[in-house]
């Protein structure tokens, strides 16, 4: 178990000669944070901490993460509602990543096997998960959490598999970009804000 991973680290350019920095850890012994900070309107925390558990142990399902999502059940609930409002920042975040990172990867995988499974199973959580987290946001039962939880982290799953596999098939992510995890990140959103375009 690794005690002290460093999640990610980052900086932009804001304007000239002004930059922006930002730097995420996560201090494990049985994987307790030093600061919980996990927004409910977007999921970059999600996808980062994800990604390190997966980095950590090979395998995106492990005890981490399962007790990562009980330590954090009622951010989790929160962001399964937010989810569920086609204007909030999450659904268009989402349907961005498919649109315009995940599907265009995947239909360049050259096995045409693995090309039609990818993007078969990526097209059927696209429609998926809206439907979960509407159906989760207007009735909050155990059951409908528990199909949110799982969808999230197939979706997880999917992209840090896509961002693996494109990585070391072309030395860097066209997934992600070349310089982090994700690039709808703090620093895109920052620049967004800011009326700067990249």
């Amino acid at each position: 178990m690794v005690s002290n991973p460093k999640l990610g680290t980052g900086s932009w350019t804001v304007a000239p000669g002004v930059h922006a920095g930002a730097s995420v850890g996560y201090k494990s012994d049985w994987m307790q944070q030093d600061q919980e900070i996990l927004g409910t309107d977007c999921l970059n925390f999600t996808v980062q901490f994800f990604c390190q558990f997966c980095a950590n142990h090979k395998n995106p399902v492990n005890v981490d993460w399962d007790k990562w999502l009980v330590d954090h059940r009622t951010e989790y609930q929160e962001i399964f509602k937010n989810w569920a409002n086609k204007d909030g920042d999450i659904h268009r975040e989402v349907d961005y990543i498919f649109g315009r990172s995940l599907l265009p990867v995947a239909d360049t995988i050259k096995d045409p096997v693995k090309k039609r499974l990818t993007v078969t199973k990526l097209t059927k959580l696209r429609k998926d998960i809206p439907a979960a987290m509407a159906a989760f946001k207007a009735d909050p039962t155990t059951q409908n959490e528990d199909e949110c939880t799982h969808l999230m982290t197939e979706y997880l799953t999917a992209r840090f598999d896509l961002w693996r596999d494109t990585t070391l098939a072309h030395g860097n992510s066209q997934l992600y970009g070349t310089t982090g995890l994700h690039h709808n990140g703090f620093g895109t959103r920052l620049l967004s804000r800011l009326g700067i375009k990249k």
